[in-house]
């Protein structure tokens, strides 16, 4: 017990593993995506204006920004997307196997 109350600590494998395993998930998808679109940006769509960037005298971080942008947003959209129905979706689900488990929905 923590403090007197009946929560189980984050520390506890329980707790610890579904967490970590939700955080992994979704940090591998956003990752994944980000490297894609980034090295698929410097490779081929955006090589041209990173290198005369580079030329005319600008930092590296100058000169990809915009494809770190365009990388960053790719990775995001699917995680922004999904917090935009949890409502609508997971919560309505979580409920739903609750009452089939057999917990009482008052």
């Amino acid at each position: 017990q923590l403090l007197g109350s009946s929560l189980v600590p984050w520390f506890h494998a329980r707790t610890w593993i579904p967490m970590a395993g939700m955080m992994f998930g979704n940090t591998l998808a956003a990752t994944t995506l980000a490297i894609q679109t980034l090295t698929k940006s410097l490779a081929v769509t955006s090589r041209d204006s990173v290198e005369w960037s580079l030329m005319r005298g600008a930092t590296w971080k100058e000169a990809t920004r915009s494809v770190q942008q365009q990388s960053l947003t790719t990775a995001l959209t699917p995680t922004i997307q999904g917090l935009a129905v949890t409502g609508l979706v997971h919560i309505p689900g979580m409920m739903t196997g609750q009452i089939v488990a057999g917990q009482e929905p008052t």
